[in-house]
């Protein structure tokens, strides 16, 4: 696929065994579909810690940068499992928890329910260190299986977006009580590593 790469993440061990993962690169604001493993020959490998270079007008929703998740991918974001969020406190720190979320695999945006006042929809809500969006990243780990997805993330209010994150959230976790000081956080990914047999 045009414009990915592939990599070898750092070793790790769980259950007594070790396995080397492979994760995948995602360029912003490239059309994408399906993500594939590379094929020999293909584009330079990327450190996992390096960002793809920005787009003219990053932080913009570009309908022909939507993220598709391979049938694996999709898979693992619709069971039952939860992941942690990394924000950026306003002194750069991480502020890293535990979170529910859901996956809109039409619009290519993850979504998570929080209260108005949480720290992370304070942190979504702060520039980014190059001024633009902010950026966080979700990561859901089951055993030996995990999956990144980063990108730009933003608080939403919309009464009608709200809604549906509300029903998204109950298909994949529990029905959630009424509150009114519901938002949604939007983290739209430009990037997504996952371990081997998902890459």
């Amino acid at each position: 696929m045009v414009g990915a790469t592939v990599g070898t993440a750092a070793r790790t061990s769980w259950d007594g065994g070790s396995a080397t993962h492979r994760f995948r690169v995602v360029p912003a604001a490239r059309p994408l579909t399906v993500l594939h493993r590379g094929v020999p020959g293909g584009p330079t490998s990327r450190a996992s810690g390096d960002r793809a270079p920005a787009a003219p007008g990053a932080g913009t929703r570009r309908l022909d940068a939507v993220i598709r998740l391979n049938p694996e991918q999709l898979v693992f974001v619709t069971e039952r499992h939860l992941a942690t969020l990394t924000t950026l406190r306003a002194d750069g720190t991480p502020h890293v928890v535990p979170v529910a979320f859901t996956w809109d695999a039409d619009a290519g945006v993850l979504r998570i329910t929080t209260n108005r006042a949480s720290v992370k929809a304070r942190n979504a809500r702060l520039p980014g260190a190059d001024g633009g969006a902010p950026r966080a990243a979700v990561c859901q780990v089951e055993g030996g299986r995990w999956i990144t997805l980063e990108g730009t993330i933003e608080v939403v209010e919309d009464a009608d977006e709200v809604a549906d994150a509300v029903v998204r959230y109950g298909r994949r976790y529990r029905a959630l009580s009424p509150n009114p000081e519901r938002v949604v956080l939007r983290l739209t990914p430009d990037k997504v590593m996952a371990s081997t047999y998902m890459a």
